[in-house]
């Protein structure tokens, strides 16, 4: 039992609602009003009027409360303004049967304010807090469901585009090229023409587009997020009340008994003086304490209704104990015997209201700690496909800048002013590796090993440009067939050797891959040139960067030299 929860959130804008007014109506209709003056039928129904009309007059009450917590909400304000509206009420109560003709309550006023300030405190704070426990779990449950939800709709986003990145861009790229090759005759397809039409497809098609991709994945991994509108989501009323109904248990052993003994001790104190007031709030106080204990040890329904039932006779059982109790106690002591059954009546519903209070605060705190899991796996996983949504954005980004720029430029070099090209069949080739690009497909040089996946990328570039290579044995080792290191380093070759084509200004490469002395994989491409600005091309170093441990481009002499280091 929370006490200082329940004390922070008593006076929050839940203390007043609709159902403060709605939960108190049958006490303010029935135990609260005289119908022991009534002497006749007619006489009661005016009761019954009379008492509703009072109870309209402190709903006005409770609206005025309600603004006035709104602009200062704190328990203090709260519990005065309860307390107001208990005194307050039996003086209206007066006016209006005193309106209808009917008897005035002939007790004194200071016991009836007294009686009705602490009923009024008492029941108005325990409903608001009922009201807030309860409101409190089904917003949790909605935002809750409400971000899974569109974190759920990500991912379907993600898998979507996922799923069509490749394809769109082999489209468009098709698209672009068919666009090109529609403006030239057939005669240009050939020698020195055919080489300079791959060279513009290279530059004016190729390049923008794996530029254009590369930028996209960084502006969605660097852009700040926006703050999302909250999506709004449906909850039955089954959602709203099951889950507290299910965690229902019995009440603390002292919380229900403390709350009924405030409510019943000025009455007996002022009825039936000091000594029996004493006596009777010890024994009760007991007997009630004894009947929770049963409660707690006996109640042990797996159905929830059963348990709700069970615990109702249970406290029914100790507050029909406690009342046969008083009634013996009043005869010992000389009083009329009075057989209470309000008891019967308003110590379980007082033990039942705390009881679905503590059953929403620990639904609450259950649903939050499961949502918040499911919640976080969910993003966790939306994540990963956001991440490979991007990892694909850029695969295809760097395929286009390295590989199929380098087929390009190859071609377009060997062709020569005599020689001639295959412009189709280098398109279709392009167009194969791109379809070949799809996530999760088997890399067709898993099994080599790193010596032959890397002399395979080189004897390649040979055509194109002279290069002289110098490759460690201890790097097969350190990047075996099929490893994640391997494919870094493949990348790394691509990706450096094309911009040395593109940037150099003419004369050998140099290509070196060893080992350092703490076992990091080094790989270092040197040509002829001058460092670019930092500008359009900065794509090849960012691409290489997300796949290495470290990677820096510097000028040394007449040299551009790019170094990367894979851990």
């Amino acid at each position: 039992m929370n006490l200082g929860g329940w004390w922070h959130r008593l006076g929050d804008r839940n203390t007043v609602t609709s159902w403060s007014w709605i939960l108190t109506l049958p006490f303010a209709i029935t135990l609260m009003t005289n119908y022991y003056l009534c002497t006749g039928f007619r006489d009661v129904a005016l009761m019954s009027v009379g008492a509703l009309l009072t109870h309209c007059v402190v709903g006005i009450m409770l609206l005025i409360t309600r603004e006035l917590l709104r602009a200062r909400p704190s328990p203090w304000p709260a519990l005065v303004a309860f307390a107001v509206i208990g005194a307050t009420r039996p003086f209206v109560l007066d006016a209006t049967t005193a309106g209808l003709d009917l008897p005035v309550d002939p007790r004194p006023m200071l016991v009836r304010v007294a009686l009705n300030t602490v009923c009024s405190v008492v029941l108005l704070s325990l409903i608001g807090l009922l009201v807030g426990a309860l409101r409190e779990r089904i917003e949790l449950q909605r935002s809750l469901l409400a971000s899974r939800s569109a974190l759920a709709m990500q991912q379907v986003r993600d898998r979507y585009r996922l799923d069509e990145v490749r394809l769109h861009c082999r489209h468009e790229l098709e698209r672009r090229i068919a666009a090109v090759m529609g403006t030239v005759a057939y005669t240009e397809l050939e020698g020195a023409q055919g080489a300079a039409l791959l060279r513009r497809i290279s530059d004016e098609i190729v390049r923008p587009m794996s530029h254009r991709l590369f930028r996209e994945t960084s502006r969605l991994a660097e852009a700040p997020r926006r703050e999302a509108r909250p999506t709004f989501v449906r909850m039955t009323a089954r959602d709203r009340v099951a889950g507290v109904v299910r965690s229902v248990e019995a009440a603390p052993l002292y919380g229900p008994v403390v709350a009924y003994t405030v409510l019943t001790a000025i009455y007996l104190f002022v009825t039936y003086g000091v000594v029996f007031a004493l006596v009777q709030i010890a024994v009760g106080f007991a007997i009630l304490v004894l009947g929770n204990l049963a409660a707690v040890k006996v109640v042990r329904a797996e159905s929830p209704l059963a348990r709700i039932v069970s615990l109702t006779a249970a406290y029914g059982l100790g507050a029909l104990t406690s009342s046969a109790v008083t009634y013996v106690l009043l005869a010992v002591f000389g009083y009329t015997p009075i057989f209470y059954l309000s008891v019967m009546v308003v110590y379980p519903l007082v033990a039942l209201i705390i009881c679905l209070i503590r059953a929403a605060d620990l639904q609450r705190r259950d649903e939050e700690q499961q949502l918040r899991a499911a919640l976080s796996e969910q993003a966790r996983e939306a994540s990963r496909i956001h991440g490979e949504l991007n990892a694909n954005r850029r695969r295809l980004a760097g395929l286009l800048h390295s590989s199929v720029q380098g087929e390009l430029i190859v071609a377009s070099w060997l062709s020569g002013d005599h020689s001639s090209v295959d412009v189709a069949g280098t398109l279709t080739r392009i167009f194969e590796e791109i379809e070949n690009s799809v996530p999760g497909s088997t890399d067709r040089h898993g099994d080599s090993d790193a010596r032959s996946r890397i002399d395979e990328v080189l004897a390649v570039w040979r055509y194109a440009i002279p290069i002289d290579s110098s490759v460690d044995d201890a790097v097969s080792a350190l990047a075996p067939a099929g490893s994640v290191r391997l494919d870094a380093v493949v990348h790394v070759l691509s990706e450096g050797l094309t911009n040395a084509v593109k940037h150099g200004i003419g004369g050998p490469v140099g290509v070196e891959i060893g080992c350092s002395q703490t076992g990091s994989l080094v790989v270092q491409i040197s040509s002829p040139g001058t460092l670019p600005a930092v500008g359009d091309s900065g794509i090849g170093l960012a691409s290489i960067a997300a796949v290495v441990s470290s990677v820096t481009l510097v000028q040394r002499s007449r040299d551009v030299l790019l170094t990367a280091v894979l851990d």
